[in-house]
């Protein structure tokens, strides 16, 4: 029998992540969420939703088998938070933002005075 005890995994993720921007064009990236979307065709754990309407500009989530979040701060500096608390990947899992980013944008349209 083994003499090694289970112990939890940690994922060192600080090389995972780039502080650059990646460019992408409009066609590379539709051509890169489309191949991403087959790919998850044939992976049966792997879900992929995408929101046309998000909440946040900079900020991305990513929830990894309903066991843990990713949350990413895009712009410098670059912020990466793994969350594996079970009631914080739900509350991911069910987050409806009260607020957009296209409700931003037509407050602001409102707001700004005529003739600009």
């Amino acid at each position: 029998m083994s003499s090694l005890k289970p112990r939890r995994f940690i994922w060192r993720c600080r090389k995972c992540f780039f502080e650059a921007e990646v460019p992408y064009t409009y066609a590379e990236y539709t051509a890169h969420l489309q191949a991403t979307k087959r790919f998850a065709e044939h992976y049966p754990n792997l879900t992929v939703r995408t929101d046309g309407n998000p909440a946040f500009r900079r900020i991305t989530y990513s929830v990894i088998q309903n066991d843990a979040v990713v949350v990413s701060k895009n712009k410098c500096p670059t912020i990466h938070f793994i969350i594996n608390h079970k009631k914080m990947v739900q509350a991911f899992q069910n987050f409806t933002p009260p607020v957009t980013i296209k409700d931003i944008s037509k407050a602001a349209e409102k707001a700004e005075p005529p003739g600009r």
